[in-house]
């Protein structure tokens, strides 16, 4: 470059060199103002270099700060969402958002050199986090504590299932490769289904869930994997609120895993025998080696005449299927064909076989069918838990069987044995108990005035209350839900004695 200055310079003196006038001005131009040029286009490029390093010194700063990070995730439409991340929790943040906080850091009091290129800066900024994969977002310890803590144990029986759960929601984002079924059961579809959506809502697509099942359609085992959800996972109301606020965490930590562990088989693999035999229970069994399996838990041998039905033997496969956590994986048809070397009876029951696990189901088909009866639409209902609470005096009582039932067992034999039954959450809908009239003990206690002198308005709690306090004076062994006392108690009193859930005192004073 000096060469070809000087080569340049004596060239333009050639030209002139018979010109003194063009010589001299040339003369004092490179004495005084080329220096002074130079000078300050040095100082104007040392204040280009100061404001870009300032400027790279800000971006940096703010996208590497350690309270505050984003990230950004691509919609179907190839727009661009922004995610802020505080180190507990990633949440949407709106694209004025960012470029308002640049704006308002960037004063004219606060950076001077910055103030004017504060519109450029977040543009850049924006530019540099839509580069950031929400996907490869390394959450924060406490971030992943946080979701585990919720989902286990209350829906998830352990952290590993949980993570390789996870593990299998971040392969399916993320669309790795996988042949593999993932059985989860009937009660978490409408969880799943809440993933899907909340993820489709920000993405504009799918999670790519199809991977997983509810039922068994005739897949090969090899590839089949069972995860283990808990029953109460159809809270859905509750789950809802939480997916609504965590999808972003719940898709990062599940991103994580998978890219962690490179998929959730690696993360398997390394995870204890107990887990690993859980997961694989169908890929290291074959058909025939299950239902060996199911008779040698579910079943004794017996020489004594006893007697199994196809109906009962197959409401244990059920059981034995529950336990294992997965969908019968044998159609009905097929499971009765595998067992077709098995003796029978004339009758066709299978002979010389017992179960222990039967004499529950025994005990309440016996109770159920002498003391339940169907009403007429919409007339009565009972709780699932007064229904238990019957069903165990009963055992006591009238079976001296002093074996207590849960909730959800008892739900379970009556959803197998009366599908007929209707279920509105845990309200068994149109039947009532011949050992309990509910409706007639609310008559009962108002009639008599709750054994008190009432001359006030009541209001519905009160009365409920009054109520509760009758049947313990009166001995009674069962009490109504406050929420079945209001909805009957109009069916008792007349209406022009009730307002605003008040019952008025010309009602006690009428009789």
């Amino acid at each position: 470059m000096e060469t070809q200055c000087l080569k340049s310079l004596e060239n333009v003196l050639n030209y002139y060199k018979n010109d003194e006038e063009v010589l001299i001005w040339i003369n004092n131009f490179l004495k005084n103002d080329l220096q002074l040029k130079i000078k300050d286009k040095n100082n104007e490029r040392e204040k280009i270099q100061k404001l870009l390093i300032e400027k790279h010194n800000y971006i940096n700063d703010f996208l590497n700060d350690d309270n505050i990070k984003y990230f950004s995730l691509k919609n179907v439409r190839e727009d661009v969402l922004y995610i802020k991340y505080d180190g507990i929790s990633f949440k949407y943040c709106p694209k004025d958002d960012i470029i308002h906080n640049v704006i308002q850091d960037l004063t004219q009091e606060k950076s001077p050199l910055l103030s004017n290129m504060k519109y450029d800066i977040a543009d850049d900024i924006l530019i540099l986090i839509s580069n950031r994969n929400l996907f490869e977002a390394m959450p924060e310890s406490s971030t992943i504590q946080n979701v585990i803590s919720f989902f286990c144990p209350m829906f998830f029986y352990t952290k590993e299932e949980l993570k390789y759960f996870l593990a299998v929601i971040g392969d399916s984002i993320l669309k790795k490769q996988q042949n593999n079924i993932y059985y989860i059961p009937e009660c978490s579809r409408e969880f799943l289904s809440l993933i899907n959506v909340f993820y489709k809502d920000y993405t504009g697509v799918d999670a790519n869930l199809t991977n997983f099942k509810y039922k068994y359609r005739g897949q090969e085992y090899n590839n089949s994997r069972l995860i283990k959800i808990k029953k109460s996972i159809s809270s859905i109301v509750y789950i809802n609120e939480y997916l609504k606020k965590n999808i972003f965490n719940i898709i990062v930590i599940s991103c994580h895993y998978s890219l962690r562990y490179q998929n959730a088989e690696s993360y398997l693999i390394k995870q204890n025998d107990e887990i690993k035999n859980s997961v694989l229970y169908l890929s290291k069994n074959t058909k025939d080696t299950i239902i060996t399996n199911f008779l040698k838990e579910q079943t004794e041998s017996s020489t004594t005449g006893n007697t199994i039905s196809p109906n009962d033997l197959y409401f244990l496969w059920k059981l034995f299927c529950d336990k294992k956590n997965m969908p019968p994986p044998l159609y009905q048809a097929e499971f009765n064909e595998r067992l077709k070397d098995l003796e029978k009876t004339e009758e066709g029951h299978f002979n010389k076989i017992s179960s222990s696990y039967l004499e529950p189901a025994k005990y309440f088909k016996k109770f159920w069918n002498f003391s339940i009866e169907i009403t007429e639409c919409g007339e009565d209902y009972f709780e699932l838990s007064e229904i238990c609470e019957l069903y165990n005096i009963w055992l006591k009582h009238k079976m001296s069987k002093d074996m207590i039932i849960k909730e959800t067992k008892l739900k379970e034999l009556i959803e197998y044995f009366f599908p007929d039954v209707i279920f509105d959450n845990n309200m068994i809908l149109d039947r009532r108990c011949i050992f309990w009239n509910k409706k007639e003990d609310i008559k009962e206690s108002i009639t008599n005035k709750f054994m008190k002198q009432i001359d006030i308005d009541l209001s519905f709690l009160k009365a409920y209350l009054s109520y509760c306090s009758y049947c313990d004076n009166k001995k009674k062994v069962n009490i109504v839900s406050k929420k079945y006392f209001e909805k009957y108690i109009g069916s008792i009193i007349p209406q022009q004695y009730i307002k605003n859930k008040v019952i008025l005192k010309e009602f006690w004073l009428s009789f």
